[in-house]
């Protein structure tokens, strides 16, 4: 099959498009015909091998995508040749077909085209698994996003309007923070040119974000702390800014906040049923017409270096995806 190959871990230029082969399925397993995959910020870390996760070596990039079933096991009760399904896991989707285990899988609605499912799986995962199950968001609280111009940012506002939260989007221009107010947010900060903190305290009468989603880290997270509410839960979801920020322990006891990592492949590995149905009700939501995921730019499979440096540029809005 056609894919993007990792042969060694290094700098971007060292990916071919060539060829892997097809692996035979285990009974548990199916083989999914790839339409189109998503590009994560993750998979450049992968391929630096500066990832959590370090993959055997030969090895196709990307967390997640979109096809068709062409192929099942002999145990797979779950999916049928010819479902349409998202799926992924932390490797593996830059190319015409992944093998994967029928939980790691999602039906995907018939009104749900494939552009979208492969945007929502890991974005809107991530999101909604931040704010649901580690931040237990209610209706009602203030739920600021950094990022939130980008992939899991975007989906962080969408999903939290949706669910009640007043939502603050925090970007780092006027262009971006006018992406994120489309999609959701009600009040957007510059924080390249205003003070985050005190516009936090101005939107919120004084009391602070409830939630604050950070996927930038930096010099930003220090300013993120002070503007919480008492009892607040700080979502650490990633490090896009490129530095990994201490954490000033003083303020978090101070303001009993809750710091919160997210991180959704782990949990999604250990929790795979959980993870579907997290999944599905995504979708549910994108065939209802209540989600709808701004995808920026679609690559070409042979392009994949060239998009993987468009992301990791931060000049995308929303998702980027690949043709296959």
């Amino acid at each position: 099959m056609k894919a993007i190959v990792c042969r060694q871990f290094g700098p971007l230029e060292n990916l071919e498009f060539s060829e892997l082969p097809s692996r035979p399925l285990a009974p548990n397993e199916v083989r999914v015909a790839l339409e189109y995959a998503a590009v994560n910020l993750a998979d450049e870390l992968m391929v630096r091998g500066e990832y959590q996760l370090k993959p055997p070596l030969p090895f196709s990039p990307g967390s997640n995508g979109a096809g068709v079933v062409k192929e099942t096991g002999t145990a797979v009760t779950q999916v049928r040749v010819g479902d349409r399904v998202s799926a992924g896991f932390f490797y593996g989707t830059y190319a015409e077909e992944l093998v994967t285990d029928e939980d790691k899988v999602t039906l995907v609605p018939s009104c749900v085209t494939s552009e979208q499912a492969a945007a929502l799986r890991i974005a809107h995962g991530t999101a909604l698994f931040a704010l649901q199950t580690r931040a237990q968001m209610r209706a009602g609280d203030i739920v600021l996003v950094t990022g939130a111009a980008g992939g899991v940012g975007l989906a962080a506002v969408e999903i939290a309007r949706m669910l009640g939260a007043t939502v603050i989007a925090c970007a780092g221009s006027a262009t971006k923070g006018e992406v994120a107010r489309r999609y959701g947010a009600h009040h957007v900060i510059d924080y390249a040119r205003e003070n985050v903190k005190q516009r936090v305290l101005e939107i919120s009468d004084g009391r602070g974000a409830d939630i604050i989603l950070d996927v930038l880290g930096g010099e930003l997270f220090r300013t993120l702390l002070g503007s919480m509410s008492f009892g607040g839960r700080l979502l650490v979801v990633g490090f896009a800014s490129g530095v990994i920020p201490a954490i000033p322990a003083n303020i978090v006891l101070l303001k009993n906040v809750s710091v919160c990592g997210v991180f959704f492949g782990a949990w999604s590995g250990a929790n795979p049923r959980a993870a579907t149905e997290l999944h599905g009700r995504i979708l549910d939501w994108c065939q209802e017409g209540k989600l709808d995921p701004h995808i920026s730019r679609v690559f070409p499979l042979a392009s994949a270096v060239e998009a993987m440096r468009f992301v990791g540029s931060r000049q995308a809005t929303g998702r980027v995806l690949l043709a296959i």
